[in-house]
């Protein structure tokens, strides 16, 4: 592995700066280049690529992140997107180039399927990154669903065996560069994920939930709806949410920006 102290690696997530993912992500990234965390203050969770146009954005120093390792982290109050506009800037003001990396993650909850890559924040993030030109991996973690959405968890065990896991991608991706034109990937790790756990590069899955609104009522007996999904059971094999949740692998999946270049020439011929 070539590993180079001139690298910089801007790290981001969508549940927030006090995530315990975030920081787990940070501290084995530190040993392989500098580090700079832009990420959202509060939770930022199903915002997709959602960029702020409509207000300034605030951001905030959070001196107490990580202070052992001396990172410097900003939080931002915005999207996930916003952070990865916002510390591309700031990554040419504090270190005088852009970031070689954006990691985004390690999310509380797996993002598996294209639905998550058009829905999720932590995907959001890569997805800019990759727009910008600049490698970028979103990483999620398998959970329960009551723990889906919690900043912190009791034990962060699980989540720093998920960022041990990241490194060693990541260290394989500074030393062997992505192929044209995939920049972006996905990577996710099962809730049982350890030292030894396979790494698959798969496909993403066309649809990983059945979408319901959920009916209900407030206090006034005013209809309201929660919006939710539940798996499919007949998810299709070779996919990242089938081999993530069936055989428990950490999937990787590649993502192209070329969205229409496949089909170009049989539009035209359409047209």
């Amino acid at each position: 592995m070539k590993e180079s102290k001139n690298l910089l690696f801007l790290l981001t997530n969508d549940d927030g700066v006090d995530a315990v993912g975030l920081k787990e992500l940070a501290i084995q990234i530190s040993s392989l280049g500098k580090v700079i965390v832009i990420a959202p203050s509060t939770q930022q969770s199903g915002k997709g690529k959602s960029v702020t146009y409509t207000r300034p954005v605030r951001i905030h120093r959070e001196e107490d992140f990580l202070p052992e390792l001396e990172i410097l982290a900003y939080s931002v109050n915005g999207t996930p997107a916003d952070s990865v506009i916002i510390g591309q800037k700031l990554c040419k003001k504090h270190f005088d180039k852009k970031p070689d990396f954006i990691l985004s993650g390690i999310n509380h909850g797996d993002n598996t399927s294209i639905h998550a890559i058009f829905t999720s924040g932590t995907c959001a993030a890569a997805l800019e990154g990759g727009i910008l030109g600049i490698t970028s991996l979103a990483f999620s973690l398998e959970l329960p669903e009551n723990e889906l959405f919690e900043k912190t968890q009791n034990s962060s065990s699980i989540f720093k065996i998920a960022a041990i896991r990241a490194k060693e991608i990541i260290s394989h991706l500074i030393s062997h560069p992505l192929p044209k034109p995939v920049n972006i990937l996905n990577i996710n790790f099962p809730n049982s994920v350890d030292l030894t756990t396979n790494i698959r590069v798969v496909k993403l899955c066309p649809v990983k939930y059945i979408d319901e609104a959920i009916e209900a009522l407030d206090p006034r007996e005013i209809p309201v709806y929660w919006l939710w999904g539940e798996v499919q059971d007949d998810l299709p094999k070779e996919t990242d949410s089938y081999v993530l949740i069936h055989e428990k692998e950490i999937t990787v999946s590649p993502i192209s920006l070329d969205l229409a270049s496949l089909h170009l020439s049989k539009m035209k011929e359409y047209f």
